[in-house]
């Protein structure tokens, strides 16, 4: 897992949902997977350059990219009717940005800057890249009232799959 952080930086997080998911990656999931926290890279976005960053992107040599979004607190709530995400902490509720069309977002960034790459172009031989995108809401024991048509509970991730990070990862990639 990239960056590598000790404990005390990990306490230091703005985000004790990002921790926590950051803590079940490196806890759980087998070494043959690369996973990067908070993955920054500048891409195109309708043509023009595009600053990119996501909050956690889990490769797997066997079946791709999954490019996750982590959303903490434990009062997470959307509204379908109009396509707006709430959040609410001691200060009251608040509008947060659609968790999963970061991730889309993110996911399809990615891709173009992997395609792209001539390094990528060199060794896959015409071959794309597997991907996907998910939500995490380490904070929530149950995301089922969170899911819809474009956030299905297969891509959507709650505090019981800290337990085992390595079966919500597979669950989600396949």
């Amino acid at each position: 897992i990239y960056p590598e952080y000790s404990e005390a930086q990990l306490k230091a997080f703005d985000s004790h949902g990002e921790a926590e998911v950051y803590r079940a990656c490196r806890d759980q999931l087998p070494d043959k997977y690369l996973v990067f926290h908070s993955l920054t890279w500048i891409g195109k976005r309708k043509g023009r350059p595009s600053d990119y960053e996501a909050d956690l992107v889990i490769f797997d040599p066997d079946s791709g990219a999954l490019v996750v979004e982590v959303k903490g607190g434990s009062s997470i709530r959307c509204d379908p009717r109009a396509g707006s995400w709430y959040s609410s902490n001691r200060k009251g509720e608040y509008k947060i940005k659609d968790p999963f069309r970061q991730a889309l977002d993110n996911k399809y960034g990615l891709r173009e800057h992997v395609r792209d790459s001539g390094e990528w172009q060199a060794r896959a031989k015409g071959r794309r890249l597997a991907d996907g995108h998910a939500a995490f809401f380490p904070d929530l024991p149950d995301v089922a009232p969170l899911s819809g048509a474009d956030s299905p509970g297969a891509i959507t991730g709650g505090a019981k799959d800290l337990k085992d990070m390595r079966a919500w990862v597979r669950k989600t990639m396949d």
